[in-house]
C-alpha cells in the first residue's frame, strides 16, 4: 500500500505556490528499507517533537523514531534479500 499526497503551498505571501509531494510509509516498509541498507531495527517508536515516548506506532503517525544497529554492508543485505 502506498499513500501519496500532492499539494501546493506558497513559500510566503506574494510568491507562487510550490508543488509538494508527500509519501506515506508503513512500519514494515521502513523495516525492510533499513534491512536492505545493512541495518537491524532495534526499536521503532512514535511521537511528535517535544512529546517523544516509547509508544507503539499508529498508522497515522507523522513522526517516527527508529533505533537501529549496523549489521551488514548494504550491498550484502540487498544481495541476501534478492536471493531469498
Amino acid at each position: 500500500m502506498t499513500m501519496v499526497e500532492f499539494s501546493e503551498y506558497p513559500p510566503r505571501d506574494g510568491l507562487p505556490p510550490v508543488a509538494l509531494r508527500e509519501r506515506g510509509i508503513v512500519p514494515t516498509e521502513l523495516n525492510l528499507l533499513f534491512h536492505l541498507s545493512g541495518l537491524s531495527v532495534r526499536s521503532m517508536w512514535c511521537g511528535t517533537a517535544g512529546n517523544w515516548g516509547r509508544r507503539p506506532l499508529d498508522l497515522d503517525e507523522i513522526e517516527i523514531m527508529i533505533v537501529a544497529r549496523k549489521t551488514a554492508d548494504p550491498s550484502d543485505a540487498a544481495a541476501a534479500w534478492r536471493l531469498a
